[in-house]
């Protein structure tokens, strides 16, 4: 079946006209966009398995992969045979390829360690759903993927339906020349092991500005280490930065564009180690309405009480995260002078803070406060849990 006449089928235009004449088989990868709509709006296998007879006539092997896939088989023999048509760009260096449904966002020694991969790939329906990259200006390992290489890989078919991408390590360059990849939901921007593989104040991402216009529709982004800059696509649900070196203008940057968020992450750092967040940036990301809300990590944290005690953050939350900042008694007493503000909260993280006094909250709180590791004040005063 034709190209043209696989699209009607697929769009429902079933109409009984007679077959086109016989025509030459298309080049690798000769598909247009009306199948990349077709595929990305998919709900279901339906479009997939009619996808993989069409491959299969035209003697294209993803036509195999995709059939194998949906009747649940097993790939890796196929990824390996086809790996020069699979993986395009991605070939020839050293991946690794993750069982379905795996996580592989969190550190598994599986696939992480001393020896890298420069790509981890998760396949679903005969097309890469998740993957992590490890871009080559990595201190990490050798062999990673070059700028050219990611650029191509996001204009490659084997991504087409991508979903989830990792930019791996320590040192994500910033990769502006991306080209615009609209199906990738969840975005995580540095993945390293804090501290065996890196310090958090060692890390050194540069400048995302694009990622508002590179993943317009990421919904989910997590950002591990030092951020030069981020500017967010509208409609993030959930925002995640881990940095001890945070800058303050990166903080009024988020705040901007996570209107529709309800699960904020903000570690604000360390002014020793680089962070110049001020309790001015903070405040307006307590304007808004998440659900969950952690201002972690911070030298903040009594000065933050007050302001959070008569937010329009606060009134809708459902839990709290001030864990591993600076916390004192004295943030403790305003936060129980104000606990009509905070009494509806199912979740409050006060572990590994500064704190001496903890019957009054664990009394006002029961087993709903967490406060473990407390770290009281000592000959140098308080510091946040993460700093270098």
């Amino acid at each position: 079946m034709a190209l043209s006449r696989w699209i009607d089928v697929l769009l429902g235009r079933t109409g009984r006209a007679a077959p086109p004449p016989p025509e030459p088989p298309p080049p690798p990868h000769a598909w247009d966009d009306a199948l990349f709509d077709a595929l990305r709006e998919a709900s279901d296998d339906a479009p997939f398995a009619v996808l993989a007879d069409w491959l299969l006539q035209e003697g294209d092997p993803r036509g195999e992969l995709v059939s194998t896939m949906l009747l649940g088989g097993e790939p890796a023999d196929l990824l390996q045979r086809h790996a020069a048509h699979l993986y395009g760009p991605l070939n020839g260096l050293e991946r690794r390829e993750v069982p379905a449904g795996r996580d592989f966002w969190l550190p598994d020694e599986r696939y992480r360690g001393p020896e890298w991969p420069a790509v981890v790939a998760g396949w679903r329906r005969g097309f890469i759903d998740r993957l992590w990259v490890r871009p080559a200006d990595d201190d990490f390992g050798e062999g990673g993927v070059s700028a050219e290489a990611l650029i191509a890989m996001l204009g490659h078919p084997s991504t087409w339906v991508l979903r989830e991408l990792v930019f791996g390590g320590a040192m994500s360059p910033s990769l502006a020349g991306l080209p615009i990849a609209p199906t990738v939901q969840k975005l995580r921007i540095g993945d390293f092991l804090y501290p065996e593989e890196c310090e958090m104040s060692w890390s050194r991402l540069g400048d995302w500005s694009h990622v508002r216009t590179t993943f317009p529709n990421a919904r989910e982004i997590h950002v591990q280490g030092g951020l030069g800059a981020i500017d967010l696509p509208d409609g993030v649900e959930s925002f995640t930065l881990e940095s001890s070196t945070t800058r303050g203008e990166v903080v009024r940057t988020v705040a901007r564009r996570l209107g529709a968020a309800r699960h904020i992450v903000l570690w604000t750092g360390s002014r020793e180690y680089g962070s110049t967040v001020e309790l001015d940036d903070v405040l307006p990301l307590l304007d808004l309405s998440p659900e969950h809300l952690g201002l972690l990590d911070s030298e903040l944290a009594d000065e933050l009480i007050e302001p959070l005690a008569g937010s329009t953050a606060l009134r809708g939350l459902r839990s709290l995260d001030l864990s591993l900042g600076t916390l004192t008694d004295a943030g403790a007493r305003t936060l129980l002078a104000h606990l009509d503000a905070f009494s509806h909260l199912e979740r409050l993280d006060l572990d590994r803070n500064a704190l001496e006094a903890q019957i009054e909250l664990r009394a006002a709180f029961g087993d709903r406060v967490s406060l473990r590791d407390q770290r009281p004040p000592g000959r140098y005063g308080t510091y946040v849990s993460v700093g270098e």
